[in-house]
């Protein structure tokens, strides 16, 4: 799943099929380590491309 399709599906995640909430809940679980070691991205080329999914992550159920 892109960002793109996520961050359209966020906003009615309650109403969506049970298959693309656990997909959503799965995406934001994947997330979660790599909080841990943001540090280590600044000079990552797809900073922001992480960037994206973790202000995302923050809106998934």
């Amino acid at each position: 799943m892109t960002s793109e399709a996520a961050a359209e599906l966020v906003p009615g995640w309650r109403d969506l099929e049970r298959e693309q909430i656990l997909e959503l809940r799965t995406t934001r679980r994947l997330l979660a380590p790599a909080r841990l070691v943001q540090s280590l991205f600044v000079d990552y080329p797809r900073r922001g491309e992480y960037e994206v999914w973790r202000e995302l992550a923050e809106r998934l159920p």
